[in-house]
């Protein structure tokens, strides 16, 4: 569907507030290997700001998790062909 609506896919949240590296990284290699995809990302991002961390539904990855590690470092690095 992204590839023919020429749009970026949204993966978003997938029903689990677990195991967030096993469930999104199929996905993030379906993006990596379908010819035509531009680019994919998450939702939902977080922070740990002055006042403490951002919302955190059980769908959020954290900056510096491991999460965030493998599905925002690793993937970008597949991207970028590293």
């Amino acid at each position: 569907m992204c590839v023919a609506a020429n749009k970026p896919c949204i993966l978003e949240e997938y029903g689990t507030t677990s195991d967030h590296v096993k469930i999104i990284t199929p996905w993030q290699a379906t993006a990596l290997n379908t010819s035509g995809i531009a680019g994919d990302m998450f939702w939902q991002w977080g922070d740990t700001l002055s006042t403490g961390q951002t919302h955190n539904d059980g769908h959020t990855i954290y900056y510096g998790s491991s999460d965030y590690q493998s599905l925002v470092v690793n993937h970008v690095d597949a991207i970028n062909g590293d």
